[in-house]
């Protein structure tokens, strides 16, 4: 962000992610817990204040999570005392919504002249006094559930992935949370393992015993199962190292 020449139209930084189950947004964006890996955003923003001033840098923050309402809180309150633009969004604001909103100015057919307040009774941006309003509502067809017509999702409760790589414990993680979703079927169609033969990989389905298939090869599992369109992948660790 402040390396080079400053660019005339400026630069956009996005600190964006999902809902985050395990991570504390408001220990993140302060730096407390993970302080050998990362400074903090805050304090990170505050030490280049000047820098990022003069490359006319813009913020966009959309976070979720544990704590995420005092995360954003103090993200907001930099943006008033930082001297740099920082929009805040939480979880009312779809997790890619900030990228148009930045770029264009609006977030899908949203105008953001308007001004409603975010579920809270906050509104959740520094400078932009606007959410969006997303449509949570069910539908079928083209429409997915919880996105208006225009947007396409690619997960719904029939969704189903291939895993590539022998995961098991995360296998069983997806199957346990399809249970608690009250899924019927599991979002697992198949395993892909290259350096194993065809067979099966015993899994828990609530308290059922079930089975899952294993593959040598994308082509294979495609011919088994030519619905999946989503294809999940392992890095390995050593890669790291």
């Amino acid at each position: 962000m402040t390396r080079g020449d400053p660019h005339p139209e400026g630069k956009f930084l996005f600190i964006g992610g999902g809902i985050a189950n395990f991570t504390n947004v408001a220990a993140t964006f302060k730096g407390i817990f993970w302080s050998v890996l990362t400074k903090g955003i805050i304090r990170a923003l505050n030490e280049h204040q000047q820098r990022l001033q003069a490359h006319k840098v813009r913020i966009f923050v959309r976070r979720a999570g544990p704590n995420f309402q005092e995360g954003l809180r103090l993200m907001r309150n930099l943006g008033e005392t930082l001297g740099v633009s920082i929009q805040v969004f939480g979880p009312e604001m779809h997790v890619t919504g900030i990228v148009p909103l930045a770029l264009f100015g609006k977030y899908g057919d949203f105008d953001p002249s308007s001004a409603p307040a975010s579920t809270n009774g906050n509104i959740l941006m520094g400078q932009v006094n606007s959410v969006p309003s997303m449509d949570r509502t069910s539908s079928s067809g083209s429409s997915a559930a919880g996105l208006r017509k225009s947007e396409f999702s690619n997960f719904s409760m029939d969704t189903q992935a291939f895993i590539y790589g022998m995961q098991p414990k995360a296998v069983q993680g997806m199957l346990d949370f399809d249970f608690m979703c009250n899924r019927t079927k599991p979002s697992v169609a198949c395993m892909i393992y290259p350096f194993g033969g065809h067979h099966v990989q015993k899994f828990y389905w609530g308290t059922t015993e079930t089975l899952i298939p294993v593959y040598t090869s994308i082509s294979e599992a495609i011919e088994r199962f030519p619905n999946v369109d989503v294809v999940v992948n392992f890095a390995s660790f050593r890669r790291y190292l």
